[in-house]
C-alpha cells in the first residue's frame, strides 16, 4: 500500500501532467489558427474586389431574414392586408376591419435586411452598380 505522501506527489505529478497537454495542445491550435489566417490574407490580396464581392456572395446565399423572398410578412396585420380598428364610440365598442396602413393591404413588406434583393451579403449593395445606363446617359456617384 501507498503511503498519503505517495499518493499526494502522484496526484500532483498527474494534474501536471494534464496542464502541460492542455497548455500545449493551446498553443498548437492557436499556431494553426494563425497560419490558416494568413494563408487566407494571402489569398484576399491576390483576388480582385469583384471576385472578392462575388464569393462572399456564395458564401452567404440567400437572406436569412425572408429565406431569398425579398419580403417578409407585415408585423401589423400578419400578413392578412386588414386590422381591425375600433369605432369612435366608447359605449359601443365595435371593431371594424379597415386596410393595414404599414403595408397598404398588400401583407407584405419588402425586406429590411436585403433591401428585397433576397441576397445574404448586402454589403455596398447600394454602391454597386447592377444596371447599364442608357445610351448617352451616365450614372452619378
Amino acid at each position: 500500500t501507498k503511503t498519503k505522501p505517495e499518493t499526494q506527489q502522484l496526484t500532483q505529478v498527474s494534474t501536471r501532467r494534464n496542464f502541460l497537454s492542455q497548455a500545449l495542445a493551446l498553443v498548437v491550435g492557436l499556431f494553426v489558427s494563425m497560419f490558416a489566417t494568413s494563408s487566407n490574407i494571402a489569398n484576399a490580396a491576390t483576388e480582385s474586389k469583384e471576385e472578392k464581392i462575388q464569393r462572399l456572395e456564395q458564401e452567404a446565399g440567400v437572406c436569412k431574414n425572408c429565406n431569398g423572398k425579398g419580403v417578409v410578412a407585415c408585423e401589423l396585420c400578419s400578413g392578412t392586408g386588414f386590422w381591425r380598428a375600433t369605432g369612435n364610440n366608447d359605449k359601443n365598442l365595435k371593431y371594424k376591419g379597415v386596410v393595414c396602413p404599414t403595408c397598404e393591404g398588400a401583407g407584405t413588406l419588402r425586406c429590411p435586411v436585403c433591401l428585397g434583393t433576397g441576397e445574404g451579403y448586402v454589403r455596398g449593395l447600394l454602391r454597386r452598380r447592377t444596371i447599364e445606363p442608357g445610351p448617352g446617359r451616365t450614372l452619378q456617384s
